[in-house]
């Protein structure tokens, strides 16, 4: 069949989201208008594949499965389904059981009974690899979108990119399920209008810091590649190591010096948007707390002082070593 079909990870899409303007994965930090997303996901879902669609899975958890409001008013959409998996709290957090299973599930009997010609997956778990894989052997192109990380990372299995056949970051979806180009504000439907985030630094912090490019943005694909491998084999994952292997990769991939000296008449403060990114590549290595997912603040310490001094020895020490 010539048509397209969309399984949606709501946990995913919708806590990716959470992370990229609100600063953290929590649901509750934004409101969905849920029909403008629905209808974004379907017009770029058919425009990707030059398909019409068949239908829409909407796979998300639920306590004891019990439709929430949000799953009431999605389930009566044209051309939706809602799948719900179970949703627990253990140690004061949510995790989503089943989900995984009944998207491995759909794809893998869509794939078989030929209901279409293209899937678009809209999740990063490495779990549905297999059912990936089978489709694929069923004939079925697979189109693999992603939400845009927070740190301009990825937020996806490796292993599920590199078996897809299509891939698409989404960075925000306006009216009538429009992409914003990167450089733009980007935008997300929301029940309270448009919630964006424009660029620039936090507030409080000098202008001159948000003229400072982040890591990820002076970072090609084939260089993210390079650095997980050299994080996987080389860095020990040491709080000080950490932020000196982070600042040499930012300052070597500078187009220009004055950057640097931007950085360096801030000490001892790292600008918002930086430090942020660098506490995030930090928390990989395993330093977060376990009581409330944050690192202590003697790692978070060593972390910068580590960053600082990789800054002052390459910059022939224009101040006070941060370390000592």
């Amino acid at each position: 069949m010539d048509r397209c079909v969309v399984l949606v990870d709501a946990g995913y899409l919708l806590g990716a989201a959470a992370s990229l303007l609100a600063g953290e994965p929590a649901r509750s930090r934004i409101t969905v208008d849920h029909t403008a997303l629905i209808q974004g996901l379907r017009e770029l879902a058919e425009r990707d594949t030059e398909r019409p669609l068949l239908r829409i899975y909407w796979f998300d958890g639920a306590p004891d499965r019990v439709p929430q409001p949000e799953h009431r008013r999605l389930r009566v959409m044209p051309r939706v389904t809602v799948r719900l998996g179970a949703l627990t709290r253990s140690d004061g957090r949510w995790a989503q059981k089943g989900v995984d299973a009944a998207m491995h599930a759909e794809l893998t009997e869509l794939a078989r009974n030929r209901a279409c010609s293209d899937v678009v997956l809209v999740t990063g778990d490495g779990d549905l690899l297999p059912g990936l894989m089978s489709a694929k052997e069923h004939g079925v192109a697979v189109h693999l979108w992603a939400v845009q990380a927070a740190d301009g990372d990825y937020n996806q299995s490796e292993d599920l990119v590199a078996e897809a056949d299509e891939r698409r970051v989404l960075r925000g979806l306006g009216a009538g399920g429009a992409q914003h180009p990167a450089t733009a504000t980007l935008r997300w439907s929301s029940d309270k209008g448009w919630i964006e985030r424009p660029g620039g630094g936090a507030p409080g912090e000098p202008p001159e810091s948000a003229s400072l490019p982040t890591l990820a943005q002076l970072t090609s694909a084939e260089q993210r590649w390079a650095d997980r491998e050299e994080d996987i084999t080389t860095v020990g994952g040491d709080p000080f190591e950490v932020g000196q292997v982070f600042a040499r990769r930012w300052m070597e991939r500078l187009p220009e010096a004055g950057h640097v000296q931007k950085l360096s008449v801030m000490y001892p403060r790292i600008p918002h948007r930086i430090d942020g990114e660098l506490l995030r590549y930090a928390a990989r290595f395993g330093l977060l707390a376990h009581k409330d997912d944050q690192i202590d603040e003697h790692d978070r310490y060593a972390i910068r002082a580590g960053f600082w001094r990789e800054i002052d020895v390459r910059t022939a020490g224009d101040h006070t070593s941060a370390g000592e």
